[in-house]
């Protein structure tokens, strides 16, 4: 038994299973941080370790530490590889923190990384939030996931989503007049306190609202959609 026991993990620490390399594997095409950034994390000097030695904990705690990685994966390979998978972070809105900072928010509402004008991302700014009220965080990101869902990604983009106490959720929203796309037209919309089972029935409703402002060249100031049924819309001439 012995005898077993040794032959195994001497087998396991012989050069068979020695780390000669190492894949990198990355979830976007041009990631925050490259295969040479990733390796560099890692800092395991190759043909000097044994697969079965690897510390894929800390690895990973180190890999982690980066912001704009969400997951890291792990695939042993007998060839002496190691591959290592790592997924980022997809940005879905920009937020200024209360240090006054722009960061990026994912899909979960994780605030991360650090605003960049080299990024090339054309996304909805948040304002109004901050750190602590993360439930209201959430609730615009699926706002803004209804509102892609919705015929009005259309018709329309978001600028912007605020947060306000007395007044709940608004959203400056950018349609073109008529067949001018140059032309754009901005606008105030008051959703409401929640983002509830009613929001489908505001987005419906405002889509075609939008549609007839649009195909009309009407521009408006703000549009209340937090009125019961009722929509009311102020043009830019007067209400």
């Amino acid at each position: 038994m012995f005898l077993a026991s040794f032959g195994v993990r001497h087998a396991m620490h012989s050069s068979f299973f020695t780390l000669e390399r190492m894949e990198v594997i990355l979830s976007q095409v041009n990631p925050p941080l490259d295969r040479v950034g990733i390796l560099r994390l890692i800092a395991v000097p190759l043909g000097k370790v044994s697969l079965f030695d690897l510390d894929l904990n800390s690895i990973e705690k180190s890999l982690l530490s980066q912001d704009w990685i969400r997951e890291v994966k792990f695939k042993k390979s007998i060839f002496h590889t190691l591959v290592v998978t790592v997924n980022f972070r997809e940005p879905k809105a920009v937020i200024q923190t209360s240090q006054g900072t722009l960061r990026y928010v994912d899909e979960e509402g994780k605030i991360f990384g650090t605003f960049s004008l080299l990024q090339q991302l054309n996304l909805p700014y948040l304002s109004g939030f901050s750190h602590q009220n993360s439930e209201k965080i959430r609730e615009a990101l699926l706002l803004l996931l209804r509102w892609e869902n919705s015929p009005l990604s259309v018709e329309s983009s978001i600028s912007s989503v605020y947060w306000e106490l007395e007044r709940g959720f608004r959203i400056l929203l950018t349609y073109s007049l008529g067949l001018d796309r140059s032309t754009q037209a901005r606008t105030m919309i008051d959703i409401g306190q929640e983002i509830d089972e009613t929001l489908d029935g505001k987005l419906f409703r405002l889509s075609h609202i939008i549609e007839y402002l649009k195909s009309n060249s009407i521009a408006v100031h703000q549009v209340w959609m937090d009125a019961g049924k009722k929509v009311v819309v102020k043009t830019v001439q007067g209400s």
